[in-house]
């Protein structure tokens, strides 16, 4: 069953909430900053040379030009499973994401300090962003056989990402951790408005019974940016874990405690909202 648009609303609310909350923590708490900076001395520069090229490769996943491509192909996956409407909304969803985050880092930029020279205009994170929104429009594309592998996908995209950022010191954790909840935010809302409008613009029966049609056909077609990104996304954990070892990794994070905790409240904090968006995604099924 559909969720009802207010529902999205109250939950794009929560996430636009929560956005400012770490917004305040990172540009005037005194006590979190010192987290934020402690975190990215941490983890700036981890894994050496080998794994600094290992970050700059995963976080150019967020680039422009890769987010043009994979955005193209979730839309002509859903183009060719009879969702045309579908395809549109993953546009929509990836260029108001991307535009709102740019807009948001010009209005928000603030000077922080850190180990390494972060633009000032740096929250939220950009290629974070995308890596999320990419993640739910996969979520929405893939069908529902697939849908928990598309969520574990989209999760280790968004991990890799957000983890390479704080190793290259473009950005602090605040920065990424920021980036989650606007993504999700806009999401919901751009959904709550998709909703209102199949609600009053029904597809026709026809276009619905070809699309149920096409389904089981177009399973695989569907699945291949899952599958793209599986395979993008694994090998950079596999390869850092062996580049590392499991004895470095070790004594990393007994040496690191803070760093350790602020990884995992990122790694808490995008598996909970993925979850969610994958949860919604379903009832909007």
């Amino acid at each position: 069953m559909a969720d009802p648009p207010r529902t999205l609303l109250l939950a794009a609310g929560g996430c636009a909430a929560a956005f400012c909350v770490v917004l305040v923590m990172a540009y005037g708490w005194d006590e979190a900053r010192y987290v934020d900076a402690r975190a990215l001395e941490s983890l700036f520069g981890a894994g050496g040379t080998n794994g600094q090229t290992l970050a700059h490769r995963i976080v150019n996943l967020g680039d422009p030009a890769s987010v043009a491509i994979l955005t193209a192909l979730l839309a002509s996956a859903a183009l060719v499973s009879g969702r045309p409407r579908l395809a549109l909304f993953v546009l929509v969803l990836i260029a108001v994401t991307s535009v709102g985050c740019m807009a948001l880092k010009a209005l928000l930029a603030f000077p922080r300090d850190g180990v390494t020279d972060i633009s000032h205009a740096a929250y939220p994170s950009g290629h974070t962003t995308a890596a999320m929104s990419l993640t739910i429009g996969l979520l929405l594309v893939t069908p529902q056989r697939l849908r928990i592998v598309a969520a574990a996908v989209g999760l280790l995209l968004v991990l890799g990402v957000s983890y390479s950022l704080i190793a290259i010191g473009s950005h602090f954790p605040s920065d990424v951790l920021g980036a989650y909840f606007f993504a999700a935010a806009t999401s919901l809302l751009l959904l709550a408005g998709a909703r209102t409008y199949e609600a009053r613009y029904p597809a026709g029966p026809g276009r619905e019974v070809a699309r149920i049609a096409a389904g089981e056909r177009t399973t695989t077609i569907a699945a291949v940016p899952a599958a793209a990104g599986a395979a993008i996304a694994v090998a950079p954990v596999v390869g850092a874990t062996l580049m590392l070892g499991p004895a470095r990794l070790l004594a990393f994070a007994e040496a690191n405690t803070s760093a350790i905790g602020v990884a995992g409240t990122l790694a808490v904090a995008a598996t909970a909202l993925i979850a969610g968006a994958a949860i919604t995604v379903a009832r909007e099924a």
